[in-house]
């Protein structure tokens, strides 16, 4: 069968393992043909193997000659503005779609460097805070997920709730706390609310209609919202966005559940009652359920690079500690996904009385 000329083939670029969990979503869309993982040369990721179903896609560092869409995506791993124009410079792009969270200086450098104009997701402010400045009741039940900091797979959670919750078959909405979330049938936090424009007040108002807006329009009877970044500072060299979204989104609307992801910890059953004691207080919300990794923070190695290091651990390790402390679930495991999710399932019957 012959192609358009329209056709694109769709370029997912800076690759790294963090994008498989959404990428898992893509490949339900798009053959396999139709899909390339770039990867930067530096990182070592040249060559490998991602199987997803049955399908195998190996990871390139050369750029293909075709027009293609390219989808600029999250990463683990570092990369510059710089190192990225170059990349998007040898691509012969028909459509750039940002997915990654960039300042305003960057955006600014893409959009005067690059012959094609990039596409932002979810940058109109929404509502009319001159005619209501007020916080509306939203009336469906609300579970947040939320994370100590970063690396705790705290957006695989939402993948993995989101599924479940369709599978069920509720109509379930999603703002993902990672732009990606719009490839997986979500939206994604909005990009003003990363913003200085609006004050700490406005954003909670206009996060709020925005909210109200989004479950309207879907007709949704449960969401789920991921909050970006660290729910408060607990290293001094990793401050991010020092708790402040979890404080505007929790004060936005009134959760009916959250989740709380976290790593690996020897004496996890402490560990979750210290951290879930300090988040009910600091943003008046109930903690029952604890989304565990399977990463062991390195505090060593982190202290001397000053970014985050961590040692994954094997299944084996973390099977000893499933199932052994009430409201914590060792979510590298799929039994574990289950008890978790049967568990939210249940919290909100509890609260709501309706699921």
């Amino acid at each position: 069968m012959e192609r358009r000329s329209s056709y694109m083939k769709k370029i997912y670029f800076p690759f790294d393992e963090s994008f498989i969990c959404v990428l898992k979503n893509v490949v339900k869309k798009e053959a396999i043909e139709d899909i390339e993982l770039i990867s930067p040369k530096g990182w070592g990721l040249e060559g490998k193997h991602v199987n997803i179903d049955k399908n195998t896609y190996i990871v390139k560092s050369e750029y293909v000659e075709e027009l293609a869409e390219v989808h600029l995506i999250n990463s683990r791993l570092d990369i510059s503005i710089e190192d990225i124009l170059v990349a998007l410079k040898q691509i012969n792009i028909g459509r750039l779609i940002i997915h990654r969270h960039l300042t305003y200086k960057e955006k600014e450098l893409l959009e005067t460097q690059l012959e094609v104009f990039p596409e932002k997701i979810n940058e109109k402010i929404i509502g009319n805070l001159d005619e209501e400045e007020i916080l509306f009741d939203i009336n469906i039940p609300i579970v947040l997920v939320t994370g100590i900091s970063e690396y705790t797979n705290k957006f695989d959670v939402q993948i993995d709730l989101y599924s479940r919750f369709k599978k069920e078959g509720y109509s379930v909405g999603w703002i993902g706390s990672r732009k990606e979330a719009v490839l997986c049938g979500g939206e994604s936090i909005p990009e003003w609310l990363y913003g200085t424009q609006l004050s700490f007040k406005d954003k909670i108002v206009y996060f709020n209609h925005y909210v109200k807006e989004y479950i309207e329009k879907n007709k949704n009877e449960v969401l789920i919202i991921g909050i970006p970044g660290e729910v408060c500072i607990n290293d001094n060299y990793f401050i991010g966005h020092a708790g402040e979204l979890a404080t505007i989104i929790s004060q936005a609307v009134n959760a009916s559940a959250t989740i709380v992801c976290m790593m690996f910890d020897e004496n996890i059953e402490k560990k979750t009652k210290i951290w879930g004691n300090y988040i009910e207080g600091k943003l008046g919300v109930q903690i029952k359920c604890f989304a565990i990794t399977n990463r062991l923070y390195d505090y060593n190695e982190s202290d001397v690079v000053r970014k985050i290091k961590y040692t994954t651990l094997n299944n084996q390790t973390i099977q000893k500690m499933a199932k052994i402390f009430d409201g914590v679930y060792m979510i590298s495991l799929d039994e574990e996904k289950d008890r978790l999710f049967d568990a939210l399932i249940a919290e909100l019957s509890e609260e709501e009385n309706e699921l």
